[in-house]
This record gives structure tokens, sequence and C-alpha cells, in this order.
């Protein structure tokens, strides 16, 4: 068996069934809710006569960048369960850091005690549409876990390029399940996520809309802090405020947005790529729609901008008051 945190190595046709966990922390039948210093992990039962353990730790290295840093829950990590598990995960990290300048991150641990997930955790792409589970006569539980058939199911599901959080009200615990869903959707990355619930999907885009707000505050103030500098050279009053102000709203963006999944999300306004998607069956007439797209780029600006701007202002006070 292999334990691991990230890479989709659920996914490979040596897989015979998973389930989703929790591992590597302290803390007593951990819950999704109350998982303590654990983390998220996905224990695989591969058959070892069509392939072999340091095959799926490649798979694994492959498809996730292990150089990221993560918090406790969603961090890269490998779980061994004997010495030569833990030999062959660090041969493998060693010869995979060649590919990368910065230092990967991923934890190398011993398998202490692996908890079992939630059972609406199991499976959870496959659990998205019903159809195929009652399609199965499958049970969520222990049945879902134990079978091949849904695993494999599961892993191809993956490769959906749209996620749809419907509003099915048929608990109490309806809203609840709704961000389960999306969170879920977004640690997946799938590429377009629609929220039909309309509470949900309006606080989700005010989010993004903040964390827009605070990138275009960071760099239209770095560039007015330089701009008003150059020109008004005699007096700092103007700079120094609008550069204060972008390393402000740079620093809120990096605590609160910079690495919460939602904001590498775009909300979809265009109406001819709405058109294009399968809204058709939806109940709600207005649902939000995310749209997947790289912010590494805007990232890098607003932090050099930010950065730029303040020195150039503290070298400015320097030159002033010298």
């Amino acid at each position: 068996m292999i334990l691991v945190s990230r890479g989709p190595v659920w996914r490979s046709p040596w897989c015979r069934k998973n389930q989703i966990g929790y591992a590597g922390g302290s803390k007593v039948n951990p819950t999704y809710r109350n998982l303590g210093d654990h983390t998220e992990t996905i224990d695989i039962d591969y058959d070892p006569e069509e392939t072999e353990y340091s095959k799926l730790l490649t798979l694994f290295w492959k498809h996730h960048n292990p150089t990221s840093n993560c918090s406790r829950q969603y961090m890269s990590a490998i779980f061994y369960h004997d010495e030569e598990q833990k030999k062959l995960a660090d041969e493998s990290m060693k010869m995979q850091q060649k590919n990368f300048t910065r230092a990967i991150t991923t934890k190398i641990l011993p398998l202490e005690k692996f908890y079992e997930a939630e059972d609406y955790h199991q499976k959870y792409i496959l659990q998205r549409h019903s159809f195929l589970i009652n399609a199965l006569d499958i049970d969520p539980g222990e049945e879902l876990i134990q079978s091949h058939v849904a695993a494999r199911i599961n892993g191809s599901s993956h490769h959906s390029q749209i996620a749809i959080i419907r509003e099915v009200y048929d608990s109490d615990s309806s809203h609840e399940n709704f961000e389960l869903e999306l969170e879920r959707a977004l640690e997946a990355g799938v590429p377009t996520i629609v929220i039909e619930p309309t509470t949900l999907g309006d606080e989700t885009a005010r989010w993004i809309a903040v964390g827009n707000c605070l990138h275009k505050t960071a760099v239209l103030a770095g560039f007015g802090s330089l701009v008003s500098g150059v020109i008004w050279r005699d007096t700092a009053y103007v700079c120094v405020p609008l550069g204060t102000l972008s390393l402000f709203c740079t620093g809120v963006y990096t605590a609160s947005w910079q690495f919460d999944p939602c904001c590498k999300y775009q909300v979809e306004y265009d109406s001819g790529r709405l058109s294009r998607l399968p809204l058709q069956s939806l109940s709600s007439a207005s649902p939000v729609v995310l749209v997947r797209r790289d912010d590494s780029r805007r990232k890098v600006l607003h932090n050099c901008v930010s950065l730029v701007a303040f020195s150039y202002c503290m070298w400015r006070l320097y030159l002033l008051y010298k």
C-alpha cells in the first residue's frame, strides 16, 4: 500500500481501491471540521505484481508542485509503512530535487495511524454524480471504499472539466454540504465550477472581488508612489502614503488570500463563454460560474511593485531628513 497526501496516484490503472483519511498528527479521531495537526491523505491499495512502489512515487512527484508551501492540512507528504518504503521515498525525492531550483518541501513521515474520513469524502468525484452510484448499486460507506469499480470510475471522472454545486436541500446540513462540495472542487483544481446556491455563490464572488480589489490597489498605489516621487522630488507627502498603502494591501492579500485555492479562480461574466456551458439543467437562473486562471504573475506583480515602491519611499525619506 502507498499513503500520500497529494498527486493523482489514485487515478493510476494499478489502483485496486483507495480511501480518503487523515494521518500524521497527534489528535485522536480527527474529523474534517476538527482536523487538529493531521494532513489529508489517501490510502491506496495497489497490485505489486502489476507495478512497483517506485513507479507510484514517480506519478506522485509528476502531478503536483512539491516545492509549494501549504498548510499542515494540505501539505505534500509521503507516509511510509516500513524502512524499505522510506528508503525508496528518500531516494526518489533526491532524484526529483534535481528538477527544481527551490527546495522540495514534501515531508517523508512514518505512518503511525490512519483515520478514515467521513463517508461524504470517499470517492468524492463519483458521489457528485448520483446516477452513477445508483447504476452501480453501491451504498456510500464501506462498500463504496472497497469497490474497485468505484475507484476506477472515480479516477476517470476526475478528468471532468466542470463541477456543479447543485442546490438540493435533502438534509438539515445542506448548506454545510454545499460548502464542502465547493472546497473539494477548489482543491481538485476543476477548471470550471458552477455554484447554484445563491448565498454560497454570492459570498464566494465577493471574496474573490475583495482579493481582486486588494491586488489592483496594491499595484496602482505602488506605481502612483513611484510616479509621484519622480514628479515631486522635494516632498514625500504623496509618495510615502501611496507606498505604504501598496505595501499594506499586499500584506493583507498575502495573509488572507494568496494561499486560498478560491483565489485561483475568477467569476466568469462573458455571456459568450457562459452560453457554451451546460447550464440548462440548473434550477438557478443566475448561478455563479468560477473559471480557474493562473494567478502566479499577478502575485509576482503586486509583490514586486509594492516592495520597490516602499523601498523607494524609505530612500526618499532618508534623503530628505538625513
